[in-house]
């Protein structure tokens, strides 16, 4: 059984448990240059930094395995004053057993302890190969407005990651040109730069 609550409890001791979900997908994973402690004490830094700013909500999804889910939305002060608009920024952070409603709860969860906040746009950055979150964000009205993807070269390793990524990628081509152009012309959707 999963249990959800608003976490008004010490943050960093939070962050302490929910480690392993933490580091999971960590955007610096691939980076080699960061030892697993150091991965570990930047994810740290990083939450209790966000949870930390005034008016922050976080929330904490505990099941039998410990923390399972943790969830912050903070207001992005910089960005609301740029944009004439309440903006905050949301990170989540799941285990990969939890299923899309059990996610939904918890960005339900924080999204009402966010409330007073007022906020008018909300974005998170999501690891594109985590799915279920994905999928729940979608299904309670988050949708794709941006893609970004991090790659690595390990230059002295002769060993190939071969795992698959969301999509290949080729060089471009001089014959590429008028699908690129036709793609320019007639691609748009919007952002909070357009």
């Amino acid at each position: 059984m999963n249990n959800i609550q608003r976490t008004d409890y010490p943050f960093p001791d939070v962050v302490t448990q929910a480690m392993p979900v933490l580091l999971r997908l960590n955007p610096l994973r691939f980076h080699r240059i960061f030892s697993g402690d150091e991965l570990q004490a930047i994810a740290q830094h990083a939450l209790c930094r966000q949870a930390a700013l005034p008016g922050a909500a976080c929330a904490t999804l505990t099941d039998s395995t410990g923390v399972a889910g943790l969830c912050v939305i903070a207001p992005l002060a910089w960005d609301s004053s740029h944009f004439g608009m309440a903006m905050g920024r949301m990170d989540l952070h799941v285990a990969p057993h939890l299923d899309e409603a059990a996610i939904r709860s918890l960005v339900a969860c924080t999204r009402h302890a966010a409330a007073p906040l007022g906020l008018q746009h909300l974005s998170i950055h999501l690891d594109l190969d985590d799915y279920a979150a994905l999928n729940a964000l979608v299904a309670t009205g988050f949708c794709l407005r941006d893609i970004k993807r991090c790659y690595v070269i390990r230059r002295n390793s002769t060993v190939h990651d071969r795992r698959q990524g969301s999509y290949r990628t080729r060089p471009y081509r001089d014959d590429d040109r008028a699908a690129v152009n036709y793609l320019m012309e007639t691609t748009h959707y919007q952002s909070r730069y357009t």
